[in-house]
């Protein structure tokens, strides 16, 4: 009695074949060290402005959360912070002026979140 080859025996044997390979071209690109996702390279990025780069959600949580409801004050520290030529001057002014006056808690996630912010502003 002789075989016939089957279309089910081809399918095992291609199965066999690709499954004895070491790593698909997949596996490896997923394993490269150093390769960030655009999106995280996004968000590590330099910010020239810091009115655009604040997005509305964010705007309304610094808003509500950092300067107790007051717009204006927002709008005249974003404005200031992004007159300063050097990080050094900024996180003076930010410290002197929003942190110690307006009582922020350093462990809180929207300081930080705005602290990284402003150090992307002068990256």
């Amino acid at each position: 009695m002789v075989d016939i080859p089957t279309l089910a025996l081809k399918q095992q044997e291609v199965n066999e074949t690709i499954s004895s390979q070491q790593e698909s071209v997949n596996d490896k690109l997923k394993n490269l060290s150093g390769h960030k996702e655009v999106a995280s390279r996004i968000k590590e990025g330099p910010i020239k402005d810091l009115r655009r780069a604040i997005g509305i959600n964010d705007q309304y949580l610094f808003i509500n959360e950092l300067f107790r409801g007051d717009q204006t004050m927002y709008e005249r520290s974003i404005k200031t912070i992004n007159g300063f030529n050097i990080y050094a001057e900024a996180e003076l002014w930010i410290k002197r002026e929003l942190k110690l006056k307006l009582g922020w808690n350093e462990s809180s996630d929207v300081v930080q979140l705005f602290d990284q912010l402003i150090k992307r502003r002068f990256a």
